[in-house]
């Protein structure tokens, strides 16, 4: 019998099954490559020169922990434009992210960037089972959040078509899954359990309805409200991972197997510290997620403390992936979907 809900599919196998070894030495060379574009940023700037840091000294992915830690508050008090590494002229969009208290906060993207992004999201999704057959309905509001333009890239990338339905009434939501007929909902969870409340209360037949996956993120998604959804939806529910101020979608997401979620680490770095002491933990044990991005140029981000509390594994996974995971729900500090 299949380990697997859906067909095991790896988007990019070269990256996402690459032995660990070979990964950290990719990781390292990007590394100095993003503390290099982080010297264009002020904070970094000033940071890396009271501890002497230059690319030269990232000999391997271990040096990251001389670097020093960045928090949304950092963020907070560089805005508008204080970690941006890279002259307006070269930008190609921006989109905000929440920092401390509701301040906003704004995120830019190059056109590199953009490719990059595109090509994370096409990753989680094709490992959550969507193909290029498929038509996605994206209910995520297509407003300066990342969710909508991010996912919407991403399923581009893969070749399937997309509704964008953005935000609105769960009524006019469920009319559109059912005219067109969409076998695909990418949404966060309270608005797939409204559409699930609202098929219940209009009395619509679940059959009516051409649904089968699930890709939420953007809140915290519990185990209650994934079997709830499942059972209602006759759905398989798949849940992702991004801060925005790291990039926004696209940094994990589950595989078929769904034993949490991969993050894309020729790409980003993970670490996991306890919150207080800010040493690492072992895999295994709660700590709280560091996330540093490894390529991007208009806002490179060196070990943002996400505020997440999870568990790290490096177990192999049944689906051929060699990437380290993000697992366990628990509750969360920072407001971000958790796994």
């Amino acid at each position: 019998m299949s380990r697997f809900l859906i067909s095991n599919r790896i988007f990019d196998p070269a990256a996402e099954c690459m032995p660990r070894s070979d990964r950290a030495g990719l990781q390292a060379t990007h590394l100095r490559r993003a503390v290099e574009q982080a010297h264009n940023v002020p904070f970094y700037r000033r940071k890396f020169a009271t501890k002497n840091i230059t690319p030269d000294a990232i000999k391997t992915i271990d040096d990251i922990r001389r670097l020093p830690f960045t928090t949304r508050k950092d963020l907070a008090d560089a805005y508008p434009f204080g970690f941006f590494a890279v002259p307006r002229r070269e930008l190609a969009r921006m989109h905000t992210a929440e920092g401390p208290e509701g301040q906003l906060l704004f995120v830019g993207y190059t056109k590199n960037d953009l490719k990059l992004w595109s090509m994370l999201c096409a990753r989680i999704l094709v490992s959550g089972g969507l193909t290029a057959d498929q038509l996605v309905q994206v209910s995520f509001c297509y407003g300066p959040l990342t969710e909508g333009f991010g996912l919407h890239g991403g399923i581009e990338r893969v070749g399937a078509a997309v509704l964008p339905a953005s935000g609105g009434d769960s009524l006019r939501q469920l009319r559109l899954l059912k005219d067109a007929q969409a076998d695909t909902l990418v949404c966060n969870p309270s608005c797939a359990l409204d559409l699930a409340e609202t098929i219940v209360r209009t009395g619509m037949r679940r059959s009516e309805l051409a649904l089968r996956l699930l890709h939420l993120g953007g809140e915290r998604l519990t185990p209650e409200v994934r079997g709830s959804l499942e059972e209602q939806l006759g759905v398989l529910v798949f849940n992702n991972y991004g801060p925005p101020e790291v990039l926004g979608p696209g940094i994990a997401g589950e595989c078929a197997a769904r034993c949490g979620m991969h993050v894309q680490e020729d790409h980003f770095c993970v670490e996991c510290i306890d919150p207080e002491t800010l040493e690492p933990v072992s895999d295994g044990e709660v700590g709280e997620l560091v996330l540093t991005s490894l390529t991007r140029e208009a806002c490179p981000v060196i070990r943002y403390r996400t505020g997440d509390l999870v568990r790290i594994s490096r177990e192999v996974c049944p689906c051929g992936r060699t990437t380290l995971r993000i697992c366990r729900e628990l509750p969360d500090t920072a407001g971000n979907n958790l796994p």
